[in-house]
């Protein structure tokens, strides 16, 4: 009896230990093929420039440093300008396998760029015209600069569908071989106007659809295409 305990025992701990390996092998990107990963990534470049009532003002690359740590395959950074309220959004969406891009969140970011968290990040609802329903988190940063402004960030993941806000999306997205993420920041009025938030739904309403065509694997169409 306590021979076939040990065994069973014994059992469970490999099977346990090989599980973790399968889903650690997921997050890293370890048993995707980096290529595929590359060519699903590079679709994010062609996410256009001008849509509804924004326009693109500046773009910009990822750092090599953060590039690294995030095993990025695929991103864009860019600011963008609505040409009837003269607001800005800055955006940043990054693609890679889903260990790296789950765990680096804007608390982490932001605190080693002399910003403090001024609010706890709660969730907030966006409604595409489509009737899609999105998650993001949202929280509120505080500049420890002489010249403090603060800055209003939301953020949520996506395996290429709708985008949502897990408490912990380490292990929401373990098994997925690959994750998107979205940040976008805006500067918050010492007025407090409400006039940001809407800023954000409304770039957010607009924008998500936009981007939800560039996402994902490889459209059959263009696979054909690119092997004829």
């Amino acid at each position: 009896m306590k021979r076939n305990l040990i065994a069973v025992s014994a059992a469970v701990a490999v099977a346990l230990t090989v599980l973790s390996g399968l889903i650690q092998g997921r997050m890293s990107g370890r048993w995707g093929s980096s290529h595929d990963l590359i060519a699903i990534g590079s679709r994010l470049n062609d996410v256009p420039e001008n849509f509804g009532d924004w326009t693109l003002k500046s773009s910009g690359k990822l750092g090599e440093v953060v590039e690294e740590i995030l095993q990025c395959k695929g991103s864009i950074v860019r600011t963008y300008f609505n040409r009837k309220t003269g607001r800005s959004v800055n955006l940043a969406v990054t693609m890679g396998p889903s260990g790296p891009i789950s765990v680096h969140t804007p608390e982490v970011c932001y605190s080693s760029q002399a910003f403090d968290k001024s609010s706890q990040r709660r969730r907030i609802q966006i409604e595409t015209p489509q009737g899609e329903s999105n998650e993001l988190w949202m929280n509120t940063f505080r500049s420890t600069g002489v010249n403090a402004q603060s800055l209003q960030v939301c953020y949520g993941w996506s395996t290429g569908d709708r985008w949502c806000a897990p408490e912990q999306p380490r292990f929401s997205f373990g098994a997925s071989p690959f994750l998107y993420k979205i940040q976008i920041a805006s500067r918050l009025e010492e007025s407090g106007d409400e006039q940001e938030v809407t800023a954000y739904e409304s770039f957010l309403r607009e924008f998500l659809p936009v981007l939800g065509k560039h996402l994902g694997p490889i459209p059959q169409q263009d696979t054909d295409t690119t092997q004829q």
